[in-house]
């Protein structure tokens, strides 16, 4: 948003009252602030992200379906084997590795942590409002990502996010 000294700047540097055009120097100062504001609020974001344990529990489901009822909760650190389904519940609500019965041994303190990594970025993003469509970034891992496109393909898509596991674009 502009304000008002900006606008009052622009506006005397065109003599027009309507719509003002702005100035390099005018814009160079709006830049500089934006930049400055959106440091400032990277800060904050990284100081948040700090304020919550990374992991609350793996929380085990029954019928090998990671979105059946809840039996138990289980400790972060603890190996969770094949023949056990549920999902790692992570900081602020969010969930990792959510798995039928037939997967590989996991903790879910690592699997938080890499989560915690990805949505560090995403709230990054979202508070520079670099990448409106943060909200569709990929944060459970590879089944949300089957439909990748490469960088350069998804770049000239509208409604593209990243899939931030494989690096890759996905729709």
């Amino acid at each position: 948003a502009t304000t008002a000294a900006d606008a009052t700047d622009a506006t005397a540097a065109s003599g027009n009252d309507e719509q003002p055009e702005y100035s390099p120097q005018a814009l160079m100062l709006r830049l500089r602030r934006l930049e400055a504001e959106n440091a400032a609020l990277l800060a904050e974001v990284e100081g948040l992200s700090r304020a919550l344990p990374v992991c609350q529990a793996f929380v085990q489901t029954g019928g090998c379906d990671p979105d059946g009822p809840e039996e138990l909760r289980r400790k972060c650190d603890e190996a969770i084997d094949a023949g056990a389904s549920g999902y790692c519940e992570c900081r602020a609500g969010g969930r990792a590795n959510a798995v039928g019965c037939g997967h590989a041994q996991f903790t879910c303190a690592e699997a938080c942590g890499a989560l915690q990594q990805t949505s560090t970025v995403q709230a990054a993003v979202g508070a520079s409002g670099a990448l409106s469509t943060v909200s569709t970034v990929a944060t459970d891992g590879p089944p949300q990502c089957r439909s990748l496109r490469g960088c350069r393909e998804c770049a000239s898509l509208e409604g593209c996010a990243w899939c931030l596991q494989t690096r890759r674009c996905a729709p």
